[in-house]
């Protein structure tokens, strides 16, 4: 997660989890990140007596709760299994449980600017051109970017929030928002002070602009933004709650898991 990777590669953010005490460590999005950090454990496992007894307590419990799994399975006459798992009724309960999840922002006197009535321009800022907001490899292409272009029938403008976007684009952009209604697509663009500039003043020339924050909830707090969506993800289900939302076929009811709240100025 952005609030580990932003500060620390994955070696020492492993090495700091295990020696903290935690159990299992958890690395996604490549291979090579998962690769560097079990050879970093392996290395401090080697060569660190009090980091091996650590790792030794960490199997201990592993093993513990395996077993207690184990007995309850059994206790159960093994009616517990993963074949259960992915049913109908189950894929349900989690799309319901997204649905639920999803938090609007509102920090103007618009009491109703839900559902989209009309866009004007969509805009994506992505961590990464090449992933396009995918986390699953297996989709191949952008989930996000398909749906929400065809449901609101306006084309995405797509721009990588780690490379310095042009002065000429950026001003382009902010001309462009004048007196139109926006929806605004963020990857932690809180952490890039240009990027937030940007928002900014496209939110000042806009009718209306709404941002996303399709990872930390922190971007709909940037300067001059009146409403914000967190939606803390963007796996498939998180995609299809958004789409709910935005054309009103569901009330968010979802509530920010912090209670910072900058003060807002237009």
């Amino acid at each position: 997660m952005g609030g580990v990777a932003n500060f620390y590669t994955a070696q020492e953010a492993v090495i700091k989890s295990l020696s903290s005490g935690m159990n299992i460590v958890s690395i996604c999005h490549s291979f090579e990140k998962q690769s560097k950090a079990k050879n970093a454990v392996l290395s401090k496992y080697k060569n660190d007596d009090n980091f091996k007894k650590k790792i030794n307590l960490s199997l201990e419990r592993i093993h513990s709760l395996m077993k207690i799994s184990a007995d309850l399975k059994e206790k159960n006459n093994n009616k517990i299994s993963l074949e259960e798992v992915g049913k109908k009724e189950h894929i349900k309960l989690a799309q319901n449980i997204v649905d639920k999840s999803i938090t609007v922002l509102n920090m103007s006197h618009d009491t109703r600017f839900l559902p989209l009535k009309n866009v004007d321009e969509i805009y994506y800022f992505a961590k990464e051109l090449s992933s396009y907001g995918i986390e699953d490899k297996r989709t191949q292409i952008s989930y996000i970017i398909e749906p929400i272009s065809k449901e609101l029938k306006t084309k995405v403008n797509i721009l990588e929030t780690g490379k310095i976007i042009d002065h000429e684009v950026r001003e382009e952009i902010i001309q462009n928002s004048k007196n139109k209604n926006i929806l605004v697509l963020s990857e932690n663009a809180y952490l890039h002070s240009e990027l937030v500039e940007l928002i900014s003043k496209m939110s000042q020339k806009t009718k209306k602009l709404i941002l996303v924050a399709l990872r930390n909830p922190y971007d709909v707090f940037i300067p001059k933004v009146e409403y914000g969506i967190c939606t803390y993800g963007f796996n498939e289900n998180i995609q299809t709650s958004l789409l709910k939302i935005l054309k009103g076929k569901i009330n968010p009811t979802g509530n920010l898991p912090i209670k910072w709240r900058p003060k807002y100025a237009r």
